[in-house]
């Protein structure tokens, strides 16, 4: 997937808040970069994309997005 990664990311990055309104179902208000690393007991995780959403009403959700080869 090294050769997708990239291009993929890019347009994700490119239009985070049509995707996040897609991958969420709901509308989105805002959509910000998250902190790079998720925390497990023992053992960080470096995440492919990590946001900060801000829906409707003021809620708020952390969208994590992780590209994964045919072969992963």
């Amino acid at each position: 997937m090294a050769k997708t990664d990239s291009p993929l990311k890019q347009l994700v990055l490119m239009c985070i808040e049509d995707f996040a309104t897609w991958l969420l179902g709901e509308e989105v208000q805002a959509v910000a970069p998250a902190p790079g690393e998720l925390h497990r007991p023992l053992d960080p995780v470096q995440p492919d994309q990590v946001f900060q959403v801000t829906l409707a009403r003021e809620r708020t959700a952390v969208l994590h997005i992780e590209f994964q080869g045919p072969r992963s």
